[in-house]
């Protein structure tokens, strides 16, 4: 079972914000899994999914992000 978890933030894109959470969760073992963003499908959110082998290695990067002040839901059983 791999674990994930999903930060989401308002539009529009922003490249710079993106590649600074894609760094945390990297350098935690995280994987970028899925993009959602507003000018593909019309949601209300820019939605990044990150994928992860080990729930512990999840946890502290959704916790680092959030003190970071992002918004993030999970981390969850991701299969």
């Amino acid at each position: 079972m791999t674990w994930a978890f999903d930060v989401y933030y308002l539009p529009p894109s922003d490249s710079a914000r993106e590649a600074r959470i894609e760094t945390a969760a990297t350098e935690r073992g995280g994987r970028s899994d899925f993009r959602d963003a507003p000018e593909q499908t019309g949601s209300h959110n820019v939605c990044l999914t990150f994928e992860f082998e080990m729930q512990g290695d999840a946890e502290i990067a959704a916790n680092d992000l959030r003190r970071s002040g992002e918004f993030v839901e999970g981390p969850y059983p991701y299969s």
